[in-house]
């Protein structure tokens, strides 16, 4: 990654090329994530952050999802997806090579913090009105939870967090997660902060290969040929 352009640099003249290419004002916001998943998928079929020309796909489709997420700022999916898209072009970690460590990538951390923050303020109201708890509503909490525990730590909203997790868990009946959750509040009580909830069920066939989606929160999915299965729908 250190070999690609910076994003703001070539983000007009990619612009220009999405707007030629796509016509996006044009499209449906059902539309514009198809083609941007196109997009990403090129992005990781030409070797994604370990690629020196990836990027271009990347970036357009980073383009795209935030003329979605302009079109439907309260579509919790189409928010979604630009959280992945921001997690495949900038991961929440990046490798500081004078310090020979990895080191939190803040802006990203922080955007993203921002987008999960309001679609939690906004599910809690839609569930609260009625809705059905889904899969992905644990999935957002769940990146939530681990930023709120590191930007900088808040313990009092960490456990709120939790809480609702749980009464997610308990509401679908999600034993698995609700373990994890409850394993995690325990060590929030303890010391503070906890860990991650791990969402997906780790590729253990796919390694080395799996390597190359580290450093991003739980919710990340990666290309579609990753296929990966969640903890509770592995049991």
């Amino acid at each position: 990654m250190s070999r690609w352009p910076p994003y703001d640099v070539v983000r007009e003249g990619l612009l220009q090329e999405v707007i030629a290419e796509y016509r996006p004002d044009k499209l449906t916001t059902e539309d514009l994530l198809g083609k941007l998943a196109e997009l990403r998928e090129e992005f990781w079929q030409n070797g994604g952050n370990l690629s020196a020309t990836a990027w271009k796909s990347g970036y357009k489709a980073k383009i795209l999802a935030d003329i979605a997420a302009a079109k439907a700022p309260t579509d919790l999916v189409v928010i979604d997806e630009l959280v992945e898209v921001l997690q495949d072009v900038t991961p929440i970690y990046r490798y500081d090579a004078q310090r020979q460590t990895h080191v939190p990538n803040e802006d990203v951390r922080q955007s993203i913090k921002q987008l999960r923050q309001k679609q939690y303020d906004q599910m809690k109201q839609e569930i609260a009105q009625g809705r059905t708890p889904e899969l992905m509503d644990f999935v957002r909490a769940a990146d939530l939870l681990y930023l709120v525990q590191n930007l900088p730590p808040n313990t009092q909203q960490s456990k709120d967090v939790v809480q609702y997790m749980k009464g997610i868990c308990q509401a679908r009946g999600w034993t698995t997660f609700l373990s994890v959750v409850t394993n995690i509040e325990g060590i929030i009580d303890t010391q503070g902060a906890g860990f991650p909830v791990p969402v997906y069920e780790a590729q253990v066939s796919k390694f080395p290969d799996e390597f190359g989606y580290g450093r991003r929160l739980p919710s990340f999915r990666g290309p579609a040929s990753r296929r990966v299965a969640t903890l509770e729908e592995s049991e």
